[in-house]
Order: structure tokens, then C-alpha cells, then sequence
């Protein structure tokens, strides 16, 4: 939890320095790491609600975590937009041009 409280926070703060009419934040959520994403582990959905409120957050899960684990689409939370595998997601993301930035 301390590393996704974390994650959380450098994207508000990224927000509130830059504009959000300047940034778009994608979040690219794998491994241990998905407990964030899920309706019956997450401790930071209103968190996660706030950033998609404000800022329009996006929210990825990955696909093959979710398989691994025996999850489905209506086990995450619903600010979750896609699920893909983590590794193909970050790669468009950089063919796109976006900056890699890991918690």
C-alpha cells in the first residue's frame, strides 16, 4: 500500500505542478501491484476516483495478472479502463512518444 499511496501522490503532484492541460497520466497496474485496481483489496479507491475526476486519469490493468490471478473486468474498480497485457500497454505508450515513469 505504501508504494501505490506513493504512485497516487506523484501523479497529484505532477498534476498540480505541470496543468492537467499539459499532462495525461496513464497508469500501468501488474503483479503484486494490481491489489490497487481491485474492488475487494483496493484501500485507495476514493483516491483513485479523485485523480480520474479531476484530472482524468487513465487506469490500465493487465490482463495476464488478471488471468494469473482469476480475476475478470467485474472484479476491478470501476475507474479501470483497459485491461491488456502490462508489457504491450507501455510499449504503445513509448512508441507514442509518452515518458516511462516507475514508482
Amino acid at each position: 500500500e505504501k508504494v501505490q499511496r506513493g504512485a497516487l501522490n506523484n501523479i497529484r503532484n505532477l498534476y498540480q505542478e505541470v496543468g492537467r492541460e499539459y499532462l495525461r497520466v496513464e497508469l500501468v497496474v501488474h503483479g503484486a501491484g494490481l491489489t490497487l485496481l481491485t474492488k475487494k483489496d483496493s484501500t485507495l479507491a476514493p483516491e483513485l476516483a479523485q485523480l480520474k475526476t479531476a484530472y482524468e486519469a487513465e487506469f490500465t490493468a493487465c490482463s495476464n495478472t488478471m488471468k494469473a490471478q482469476g480475476l475478470t473486468r467485474a472484479d476491478l474498480l470501476d475507474q479501470v479502463g483497459r485491461t491488456v497485457p502490462a508489457m504491450v500497454r507501455l510499449m504503445e505508450l513509448q512508441e507514442e512518444g509518452w515518458a516511462y515513469i516507475k514508482p
